[in-house]
C-alpha cells in the first residue's frame, strides 16, 4: 500500500510539473513590439562579443543585445563564444582553464576582424558601457552537459551587478535552466533549442522563453508555448521577409546577424 501511495504522489508530482504551471511574465518586453536582439553585438566594423560590437549594436538602434559568456579558472566571467581560445583569439589553450591575469591581454578577431582585433572582455566591463534600458539576451556557455562553473559564477555576477538591468540568460543546456530555475527563481530563463526534440522536450525545465532556431517556427508551436506563457524567440533572422514572417506569426524577438535590420523596418 505504501509502494502504491509513493508511486500515486510521484505520478501527481510529476502531472502537475509538466502540465500545470506557468511561465514568469514579460515585463521587460514592449507589448505589441517586436524585440530585436543584436547578435553578439554588431560585427560589421568589430569582432563578436567585444566592447566594440555592443557599442555598435546601440548606436544602431538596437534595443536588445544577445551575447555569450564563459568563466574562467579564477571565477571571472568574460564575453566569448567559444571555449578554444585558438579558434578566434592570438592565446592557445581553453578560456576556462586560464585566470584573467592570462588573458588579459590576448585579441579577438585575428581571422574575422584582423585590422579590428579587440580584447576579450570581461562580462563587468560589457555591462558598464550598455545603457540599463537595452535588454541583454546572456547566453550560458557549457563544455560538457554537467558543466555548472559558469551558470554559478554567473548567479554570483548577478547578484551584485546586474539587478539594475534587464536581463534574459539563455542556454543550450537544460540542465543549466533548470538549475537557475531551482536556485535562482527571479533570474528570467530561456531554453536555447535547435530541433523540435529539443523543443518539446523544453516544457519540462520551466523556461520563461524558448529561443528557437526559426525555421522550426510555426503559428500552431507559439500557440503551445504561449499557453504556458513562455515566449518565443526566433534565431538567427538575417532577412526584412523572414523578420515580417517572424512577426507574423507571433514571437516577441529576433536575433540578428544583420545590423542593418533596424533600418530596414523603419523604412
Amino acid at each position: 500500500m505504501l509502494i502504491f501511495l509513493t508511486f500515486l504522489l510521484i505520478f501527481f508530482f510529476l502531472l502537475r510539473h509538466r502540465y500545470f504551471w506557468h511561465a514568469r511574465s514579460w515585463d521587460f518586453y514592449n507589448k505589441g513590439e517586436l524585440s530585436f536582439f543584436a547578435h553578439r553585438g554588431c560585427t560589421d566594423i568589430a569582432p563578436d562579443n567585444t566592447i566594440a560590437s555592443f557599442v555598435d549594436a546601440v548606436k544602431k538602434g538596437f534595443n536588445s543585445i544577445e551575447m555569450d559568456v564563459c568563466s574562467l579558472k579564477d571565477g571571472s566571467i568574460v564575453c566569448s563564444h567559444n571555449f578554444d581560445l585558438e579558434k578566434e583569439t592570438n592565446g592557445t589553450g581553453l578560456v576556462n582553464q586560464k585566470l584573467y591575469e592570462e588573458i588579459k591581454n590576448y585579441e579577438t578577431g585575428v581571422y574575422t576582424h584582423p585590422k579590428n582585433k579587440q580584447k576579450i572582455p570581461l562580462l563587468i566591463e560589457a555591462i558598464k558601457i550598455i545603457p540599463e534600458n537595452i535588454l541583454l539576451n546572456i547566453e550560458i556557455k557549457c563544455k560538457t552537459i554537467y558543466d555548472f562553473s559558469t551558470v554559478r559564477s554567473f548567479i554570483k555576477f548577478y547578484n551584485n551587478n546586474l539587478k539594475k538591468h534587464k536581463v534574459v540568460v539563455s542556454c543550450f543546456n537544460p540542465l543549466v535552466v533548470l538549475y537557475m530555475r531551482i536556485f535562482s527563481p527571479q533570474i528570467s530563463l530561456a531554453l536555447l533549442a535547435e530541433s523540435e526534440r529539443m523543443a518539446n522536450f523544453s516544457i519540462w525545465f520551466h523556461p520563461d522563453f524558448l529561443h528557437l532556431e526559426a525555421s522550426l517556427i510555426s503559428k500552431e508551436k507559439i500557440s503551445y508555448f504561449n499557453k504556458y506563457g513562455i515566449g518565443v524567440v526566433a534565431w538567427t533572422v538575417n532577412n526584412l521577409p523572414a523578420v515580417d514572417w517572424c512577426k507574423n506569426l507571433g514571437t516577441v524577438g529576433i536575433i540578428t546577424d544583420n545590423s542593418k535590420v533596424m533600418e530596414m523596418c523603419n523604412e
